[in-house]
């Protein structure tokens, strides 16, 4: 682990993550004159980025230019700047416990993943807290001082794919490949977790700035970014600083950035609006016209919201780039991998045959199931993610989960409890 504090090379920064948003990421860097390295999951991946001069795999007609260094060699963040987690929610911890001891004190970490865990129910930041907290032996809330908790045993049993490794249906075996986890293991791991935060903190030497984490989000396709078009997104850290921090790093005249101060509302939004792009779809697919589509974005957002506030958010992060703009723009927009695979669901695919033939990562998909286990541990009352979830993981046809969506009983419109 690299401690020695002001060996941080301000004009280099870090991408890790060679898709589509991290590629679009490092083009908006190289544009400010940023060295950036690209780290790529694969030797062979950066090779080919390399020979063709682009991402022709997943971001293909954007020419790289010479300040993007392709690379498959973590140990390059040492002495960055900042560094950039474009990493999909299934593999940012194990990617990011790689990266750890080439960390240098000082340095700007930031999450532009839009998930939830599945094994922990945790947001991207706090993902990173825990592996940080581990590594240096101190409490997660040393990194992270507003946290969301992990599951706990007894909240296994909300989640059937958390709590019931014997049960069969028409999509367990590809359940248990998207979760990725054991359900009927101990969350040691949480254990050690509350055992660190009651310890007294142990003298290392190491100052309470020790790593800025943030996290990025807002209305933003990879290749509209890529083209230079006009985007704005928002950024929220531990604190005000580090968000100005983050702000200034990314800022440009075709990429706006705005500060905000509420972390976990920014990265619930991110998540959440992906399940909502599923049912627009799903909607979509089944011809249920433009009405159909607002009302689910509407009250999609109502859902999210209510989760957001139970969990300690703002609920005026919601009405923001994070909330309300990444809805829109993933709920209609025709590069929205998410309202993608609801299109095709609702014209009668089924979810295997959808996924086998994507190349990039649908995050909603995943992320359907951790919320649904958050809904039941936070007993908030979420119908459109629901129905979501009951089309992705119990096989229920779309136009039965439409009927049983519009025959539920008439309720107030603005309800957050």
């Amino acid at each position: 682990m690299n401690q020695s504090p002001g060996k941080n090379n301000p004009s280099r920064v870090m991408v890790i993550g060679a898709g589509s948003w991290g590629t679009a990421l490092a083009l908006v860097l190289a544009h400010k004159n940023y060295q950036v390295k690209l780290f790529c999951n694969t030797p062979e991946q950066a090779e080919r980025i390399l020979s063709d001069k682009e991402n022709r795999q997943y971001l293909p007609g954007f020419p790289l230019p010479k300040n993007i260094h392709p690379g498959s060699d973590l140990s390059l963040a040492a002495g960055c700047a900042a560094v950039v987690m474009a990493v999909p929610s299934h593999g940012f911890r194990a990617v990011f416990k790689r990266i750890i001891p080439h960390l240098s004190p000082g340095v700007g970490i930031i999450s532009a993943a839009k998930g939830i865990e599945n094994q922990t129910l945790m947001t991207m930041t706090r993902v990173m807290a825990e592996e940080l907290a581990r590594c240096f032996k101190l409490p997660v809330s040393h990194f992270l001082p507003a946290v969301c908790g992990p599951v706990s045993k007894d909240d296994r049993r909300l989640s059937p794919e958390l709590a019931n490794s014997s049960r069969s249906g028409p999509n367990h075996g590809l359940e248990s490949s998207l979760l990725g986890f054991d359900p009927d293991s101990d969350n040691k791991n949480r254990e050690k977790s509350e055992k660190h935060e009651k310890r007294e903190t142990r003298e290392q030497g190491l100052t309470e700035s020790l790593f800025r984490l943030g996290a990025l989000s807002g209305p933003s396709f990879a290749r509209e970014v890529a083209m230079g078009l006009p985007t704005a997104v928002t950024v929220a850290a531990t604190g005000v600083e580090d968000a100005r921090f983050f702000q200034n790093f990314f800022f440009t005249e075709r990429f706006r950035v705005y500060v905000g101060a509420d972390l976990i509302g920014l990265e619930l939004g991110g998540a959440l609006k992906n399940i909502i792009a599923i049912a627009a779809g799903i909607s979509d697919g089944l011809n249920y016209g433009a009405n159909a589509r607002a009302a689910l974005i509407t009250r999609g957002l109502a859902e999210i919201t209510r989760l957001g506030v139970k969990m300690g958010a703002s609920p005026l992060t919601f009405s923001g780039l994070a909330g309300l703009g990444d809805l829109v723009l993933t709920c209609t927009g025709a590069l929205s991998r998410n309202r993608g695979v609801g299109l095709k669901l609702g014209q009668g695919l089924k979810l295997a045959e959808i996924l086998a033939a994507m190349q990039m990562v649908a995050e909603g998909v995943k992320t359907t199931a951790s919320v649904w286990a958050l809904a039941q541990r936070e007993q908030v009352v979420m119908p459109i993610m629901e129905q979501v979830y009951q089309v992705l993981y119990r096989d229920k046809p779309c136009r039965e989960a439409g009927r049983d969506l519009l025959a539920r009983q008439g309720r107030e419109e603005l309800e957050f409890t």
